[in-house]
């Protein structure tokens, strides 16, 4: 059973379809209501959707290429996936092989801690990138997909 559960968010209303280039995809199966609450205060309103029936750990290759799918059939070419798990870095690597052509930032952290920072800097991150690929986001520190070895313990 594939994850894809495409579905606007019931608070979507307050943010616009018309966004500003920027797409949030979140992988799991809960809503995280602090990603939520921090997007409708900022300036950037990026178009939000909520992919998967089970955790982000649990992935497996279908619902990985699922997600690579979003992607490539996202309106906007800046695309945050927010996938909270350790296994983050195979999730980068399978989605560099997908030839994307869009700059995608995978967030390793949990945004909901100290949520208004992580969330503000990790579209601020994402905003500045200018060159399409895959990087992920960990502690603050910026990494392409190549340069990590190993997931996260």
């Amino acid at each position: 059973m594939g994850c894809i559960r495409s579905t606007l968010l019931k608070r979507m209303k307050t943010l616009p379809d018309s966004s500003e280039g920027l797409t949030v995809i979140q992988a799991g199966a809960t809503l995280n209501e602090e990603l939520i609450r921090v997007l409708e205060r900022a300036a950037t309103k990026p178009t939000i959707i909520q992919t998967c029936s089970q955790n982000a750990q649990d992935l497996n290759k279908d619902d990985m290429k699922s997600i690579a799918d979003l992607c490539r059939n996202c309106k906007h070419d800046k695309i945050l996936v927010t996938h909270r798990t350790a296994k983050v870095v195979s999730f980068a690597k399978f989605l560099a092989k997908q030839d994307l052509h869009k700059t995608i930032l995978l967030a390793a952290d949990d945004l909901e801690l100290t949520a208004d920072f992580n969330v503000g800097y990790t579209l601020g991150v994402l905003q500045c990138l200018s060159e399409r690929d895959i990087y992920i986001i960990r502690d603050g520190k910026l990494i392409h997909w190549s340069k990590v070895s190993h997931d996260i313990a």
